[in-house]
C-alpha cells in the first residue's frame, strides 16, 4: 500500500473514532480516501464517466469542493471558474469564420455560405476536430496541492 494511502487509512480510521458514524458533516469517511482514475492506456474521461463519478461522491459529500490538480512536477490546486461545451457547431462556426476572414484579407473572390460550411466541415474531418469537448475553466489558483492528493495521483 503507498505511504499516503496507509496515512489517509490511519486518518479516517482515527477520525472515526471521534466522530459519530459517517462523519458530522454527513460524509462517508472511508469514500475520502478513493482514488477514481483512469487506466492509463485511457487518456480522457467523457461526461457521462465524469457524471457517474461525480453523482457517486455526492451520494455521501453534496457540499463537496471540485477542485483541479495541475502540474505533476510543480503540484497547484486551482478552483473552477466556468465551463464551456465546445460541439460540432461551434468547431463550424468557428472554422467558417476564419475561412470568410482569410478570404477578406487575401482579396480572393468571395465564396457562398455554403461553399464555405462545405470547406470548413471538410477541414474539420481532415483535422479530427468535429467531436464535442468540455472545458473546465481554470479559476484562481488556491495553493499548492497537498501531500495526501499529491501521492495518490502518484504525483
Amino acid at each position: 500500500m503507498p505511504y499516503a494511502q496507509k496515512s489517509i487509512s490511519k486518518l479516517c480510521r482515527a477520525l472515526s473514532r471521534n466522530l459519530p458514524s459517517g462523519g458530522s458533516d454527513g460524509t462517508d469517511l472511508p469514500s475520502l480516501k478513493r482514488l477514481i482514475k483512469k487506466p492509463k492506456n485511457q487518456k480522457t474521461m467523457n461526461i457521462q464517466e465524469l457524471i457517474e463519478h461525480l453523482s457517486e461522491i455526492a451520494i455521501n459529500s453534496p457540499k463537496a469542493e471540485v477542485r483541479i490538480a495541475t502540474q505533476p512536477s510543480w503540484p497547484f490546486e486551482n478552483s473552477i471558474k466556468g465551463l464551456v461545451v465546445w460541439n460540432k457547431k461551434a468547431w463550424l462556426d468557428a472554422e467558417v469564420e476564419l475561412i470568410r476572414q482569410s478570404i477578406e484579407g487575401s482579396g480572393e473572390e468571395p465564396m457562398s455560405h455554403k461553399e464555405m460550411v462545405d470547406m470548413a466541415n471538410h477541414n474539420l474531418n481532415d483535422e479530427g476536430s468535429e467531436h464535442d469537448v468540455v472545458y473546465l475553466e481554470e479559476g484562481s489558483q488556491i495553493g499548492y496541492l497537498p501531500e495526501g492528493p499529491r501521492g495518490e495521483l502518484g504525483w
